[in-house]
């Protein structure tokens, strides 16, 4: 799966090419729907032989059965056409054509629930007189319009245009257009056009996921469960092959389509266990680790694939969070899919001999019976294990697809690799388009493992994963909205076909492209740029749905550039799309798949920490960052003899500051800014200084918020670089300061409320461990207040309100934290006069009381 990996990508593209085998396609210039950008469908009824660009360069798509595609077309009817000139339009040659038939035609366009506005197109081109052709015309199963003679109603013309046009409300999905009485002759339509007048993101996300979940579903073995691995999305019969990996993502999408209504509970656990049957009994493993590709009707090896490590992490994810969706009815579920984790041998594919000790502690991608040399990553390492074969010449020592497979390693309750898979997995830094980040250029790699593991507002000391995926989702926007082979919001650089086979598209330093793009890749980081996502996902169903919206939704990629578009709808970056869009709905399988216990072992190994334990710390040059920060006058970060240079904290959500004190050993800044940004692209100076000479440097600056905060260097005062033992940044305002206070209860005499409001970070105040408690503070009058700063102890409080009263006994909720973390908590909320001001707990984080460090009120 990984971007580099070529030995574990030639199946793939074997079979891509045996699905493309005796398929010419002349492919017509990829148009888009609107040049203006409108959100819309038209269709030429009648013309069957191509799309039409009208004068304003408006895409009008052929007629086509609605059930060749099952996307928008006629049901029943017959084509007429003339070349008579077409009077009272500006689009003549849409009413030239047209679809006659009696009341079993009719039209369906599939759309998402929401209002449209529907412009029904006539010309009479036959009759000349009034009375000749009459009928009725229906939307929705609403007749609209009685007695429609195009003849009479144009004014008594033939040739000439007539429209009638509603709005139209859609809430299955459908839009249907039929004539439920035609009084004379047959009804006949020229033209349809459809545009959003209300279309909610949610409701177009709906449509889009179920749209999609049908291929899971529908292409399916019905004896083993597996489902193909691809589909031609224009047409059907091809391919007769699994990867297990779709696998993994079709079991997650049977709990989506469950919770959603779209299929049933029990239909959902039919289909979950037959498959995870098939995966224990049928298809053969090796140490508990299956073939990249089976056949879908019997489990069988296809060809000479290989036992793919990362294909088979896909698909335990997979099991083990349909395990938690179902735990509760059907608990064997979650017992299956516990077995099949169990057995799978993680520590087999260590300790791969290749003459370098350092690999030996990462799991190697894959092994193979055969010899079969390749580049660059053939299977040339003989096992040396009883079952002979031969190891592929590659590990998980990177950052990529390694994220999970390296926690699933971790976390294995029977055969864990251990922390050093993780702790030393590599992680390139780069900066492009002004984001400090690890990259890996195909947009996959950095989304699969946000697909199940909740990730957010945790780091590993090194690396924001979350964040980091933000960074890299910009990147590949940004990479495509400054090339001119793309357009605003046409971008998803990832693994996918192109012009010429299989390519792994990438942004970003290292990253190769050629104006290819897959629609689903914007939408499978949702949950972390969803705006973004949102609109790219949007942008390209409305402009480009007449070449790569199919029978199951969008095809895997398309180069307008190149005039190319994939007739190939690909399971594993849909899969992708339909899983990555409920995280941002709802979180769902996010959610279920972290309630499996081995998930904290693999945090655990990992080092893996919240915010609220540790900041994170980075720099533009060296791994010493944390250096500075860690309260100790002995060790320092130190930079590369070069400037720019700049030292980072990152507080995971805003932090608000008016202070910081720079201790700088002999290489120290003589120019330097101290900045903040929400974003760590753009950022704004707090505090400049020009000719410093080192030593101690205290600065104070206006209040500012920001989740980033950092030190800037322009101009070294040495000839080394910039070298800092110490940095810290401070908020010195508190009225709360030696103020009087009372709380609920004192887990001891030594831990009393006043304890939190002196000033001091080596006192504090803690309560008896119990629910609720709370801590109070008298400011002696009223004040105009607007934050609370808590700096947790150990024992944090998991939700709680600050809130605030004039009187001390009518108390007002000011703000409400759920699910908190501990650390240093920022509690924002509308300015409001107060005297008395107090945190309120009402969850505990531990199994101690609440405590504070101290308690500030600005």
């Amino acid at each position: 799966m990984d971007s580099n990996k070529g030995g574990l990508r030639w199946a793939t593209a074997i079979l891509i090419l045996l699905l493309c085998a005796g398929l010419p396609e002349a492919q017509a210039a990829l148009s888009k729907s609107s040049p203006t950008g409108e959100e819309v469908w038209r269709i030429n009824c009648g013309a069957t032989a191509a799309d039409y660009a009208d004068p304003a360069g408006n895409t009008w798509v052929k007629d086509e059965d609605f059930y060749s595609i099952y996307r928008w077309g006629y049901i029943n009817g017959n084509t007429a056409s003339t070349t008579s000139n077409i009077t009272n339009t500006s689009t003549p040659e849409i009413y030239k054509s047209s679809r006659w038939g009696g009341t079993n035609l009719s039209y369906k366009v599939e759309v998402p629930n929401g209002t449209y506005r529907v412009r029904l197109m006539f010309a009479e081109t036959y009759w000349n007189q009034a009375g000749k052709r009459v009928f009725n015309v229906a939307l929705e199963g609403n007749t609209l319009w009685s007695f429609v003679d195009i003849w009479a109603w144009a004014g008594n013309a033939m040739n000439k245009a007539m429209d009638l046009t509603a709005d139209v409300t859609v809430t299955d999905g459908v839009l249907d257009v039929t004539f439920p009485v035609v009084q004379m002759d047959n009804a006949c339509i020229s033209g349809i056009e459809v545009k959003v007048l209300t279309l909610a993101d949610d409701a177009f996300l709906d449509f889009v996921q179920k749209k999609m979940f049908w291929f899971y579903w529908n292409e399916a073995d019905v004896q083993t469960g597996l489902v193909k691995w691809g589909e031609n999305n224009f047409a059907q019969g091809y391919g007769n092959t699994s990867s297990i990996a779709t696998d993994g993502f079709a079991l997650s999408i049977y709990t989506i389509a469950a919770s959603r209504g779209w299929i049933t509970r029990q239909q959902a656990y039919d289909r979950v266990m037959k498959m995870l049957n098939t995966f224990e009994t049928v298809i053969q493993n090796v140490h508990g680790f299956w073939w990249h590709f089976v056949y879908t009707a019997t489990g069988a090896r296809e060809g000479t694939t290989e036992i793919s490590t990362v294909d088979s992490a896909l698909f335990i994810m997979g099991a083990l969070q349909a395990g938690e969706f179902f735990r509760s009815d059907h608990p064997d579920v979650a017992s299956k899919a516990d077995l099949l984790y169990r057995r799978m041998e993680w520590s087999w594919f260590l300790n791969v001999n290749a003459g370098d000790p350092y690999l030996n502690r990462f799991v190697n991608m894959g092994w193979k019976p055969e010899y079969q040399p390749g580049s660059p990553h053939g299977y040339v390492i003989a096992s040396g294990r009883p079952e002979g074969g031969y190891f592929v010449n590659d590990w998980w020592n990177r950052y990529s697809e390694s994220v999970f497979v390296n926690f699933l390693a971790l976390g294995s309750p029977t055969y864990s690799a251990g922390p050093a898979a993780w702790t030393d997995m590599g992680k390139p830094w780069v900066d492009d388009f002004g984001y400090h980040y690890v990259n890996e250029p195909p947009l996959f790699t950095h989304q699969f493992h946000h697909l199940y593991y909740d990730m957010r507002n945790r780091h590993d000391g090194k690396v924001d994963y979350v964040d980091n995926t933000r960074k890299a989702t910009q990147v590949n926007r940004l990479t495509c909205e400054n090339d001119s082979r793309y357009e605003p919001k046409r971008w998803g650089l990832s693994g996918s076909n192109g012009p010429t086979g299989y390519q792994a598209y990438g942004a970003g330093t290292g990253g190769f492209h050629d104006g290819t793009v897959d629609p689903a890749a914007p939408a499978a980081t949702m949950n972390i740029t969803p705006t973004e996502s949102i609109q790219a996902t949007r942008f390209m169903f409305f402009q480009y749905k007449h070449h790569i919206w199919g029978q199951y939704g969008f095809s895997d990629a398309f180069n307008v550039s190149a005039d190319w578009k994939d007739w190939l709808f690909d399971g594993l970056s849909a899969g992708a799309l339909v899983i990555g869009i409920e995280n941002y709905r709802t979180g769902m399988v996010r959610n279920e798949f972290m309630k499996n216990p081995y998930l904290a072992t693999a945090y655990a190994q990992a080092g893996i920490k919240t915010f609220g334990q540790s900041a994170l710390y980075n720099a533009s040059t060296g791994s010493d960052a944390p250096n500075a920060f860690d309260n100790n006058m002995t060790t320092r970060w130190g930079s590369a003899f070069a400037d720019p240079q700049w030292l980072e904290v990152d507080y995971g959500a805003g932090r608000t500051f008016n202070k910081v004190t720079i201790n700088w050993e002999a290489a120290y800044g003589k120019d330097y800014k101290i900045q903040a940004s929400w974003d760590a692209n753009t950022w704004w100076d707090v505090a400049t200084v020009v000719n410093g000479n080192g030593a101690t440097d205290i600065l104070t600056f206006p209040m500012n918020t920001a989740r980033y905060w950092r030190m800037y260097g322009t101009k070294r005062g040495t000839a080394w670089g910039y070298s800092i033992w110490e940095m810290k940044f401070e908020n010195t305002v508190n009225l709360a300061l030696n103020k009087p206070a009372t709380s609920s209860s004192n887990e001891n005499s030594g831990v009393t409320a006043p304890k939190a409001f002196d000033g001091s970070f080596t006192t504090r105040w803690a309560s008896l461990w119990s629910d609720p408690q709370w801590v109070r503070v008298d400011l002696g009058s009223n004040q105009n207040v607007s934050r609370v700063i808590l700096h947790w102890e150990y024992a944090y409080g998991k939700d709680y309100k600050i809130q605030t009263s004039t009187d001390n006994i009518n108390w007002t909720d000011r703000f409400t934290a759920v699910n908190g973390d501990g650390g240093v908590d920022e509690c924002p909320f509308t300015a409001v006069s107060a005297r008395y001001i107090r945190m309120y707990g009402t969850a505990r984080g531990t199994g101690f009381g609440y405590s504070l460090w101290e308690m500030q009120v600005q």
